[in-house]
């Protein structure tokens, strides 16, 4: 109970005392690095509106989310301050996870662009000096692999650009894609159905398959010529002629 207490008091006068401008902006031009604090018109400091932060943030960012406006042209930057009296090793991947949350929030206003969000942890705890890192992508088993994953572009798989001969030698895969690339081309389907009967004839693929690619094929395609699709896929087709 005592320890609440205590949590509660510290919550209580860090939210109290940043919530005065004048105070915040002091801490953010003696504390953010000069490469942040350049981008910054603190002249525009404010607290943000609390209906902008949804109720899993509300309780606790309320007082310590900010916006400023940037010194680069139009657009905002939020300044989110999490205080902590005991180390969390995780905390990097909290602030983290805080600053997407107020992102998400920001998009659901209809904003078409993602704001930059600086977190700022401000540590008072027992231990000296901060005992954990300040790198997020360290809090995972592998920080190498997370890091290069989560700095680095996604892995994508663009089959508009896939040639169809190499599709089709996607073993499972291969018919799933081969309907969804060619899923709009209606002048097309005399060259698309040999290319998927050569996929379906590799015998990757269940009954279950082809049937929920076939339903896609009829749910998508513009063409009311089904009969006709079900009759060369059943001549060109081996194992699965009951199924088509």
């Amino acid at each position: 109970m005592m320890e609440k207490n205590i949590a509660a008091a510290h919550d209580a006068a860090f939210k109290g005392f940043m919530a005065q401008i004048e105070n915040a902006r002091d801490f953010f031009e003696i504390h953010l690095p000069e490469h942040l604090r350049s981008l910054c018109d603190f002249d525009t400091l404010s607290l943000t509106n609390s209906s902008f932060i949804d109720k899993q943030l509300r309780s606790r960012l309320s007082d310590v989310l900010y916006s400023v406006q940037t010194t680069q042209g139009q657009g905002y930057i939020y300044l989110l301050v999490e205080h902590q009296s005991t180390p969390d090793k995780l905390m990097a991947w909290r602030l983290m996870h805080y600053a997407f949350l107020a992102m998400n929030q920001h998009m659901q206003q209809g904003n078409t662009s993602l704001p930059t969000v600086i977190p700022v942890l401000f540590y008072h705890g027992g231990r000296s000096p901060y005992p954990y890192t300040q790198l997020w992508t360290d809090c995972f088993p592998f920080p190498d692999i997370a890091n290069d994953l989560y700095t680095q572009p996604f892995p994508l798989v663009d089959v508009t650009v896939i040639d169809d001969d190499e599709l089709v030698n996607h073993r499972k895969v291969a018919v799933m894609e081969l309907a969804m690339k060619h899923k709009h081309i209606r002048d097309e389907i005399q060259r698309v159905l040999p290319l998927l009967a050569q996929a379906i004839n590799k015998h990757y693929n269940s009954s279950n398959d082809v049937i929920t690619i076939l339903n896609y094929l009829f749910a998508t395609w513009d063409t009311t010529d089904f009969e006709h699709v079900i009759q060369v896929l059943e001549e060109q087709t081996e194992q699965h002629k009951e199924t088509v």
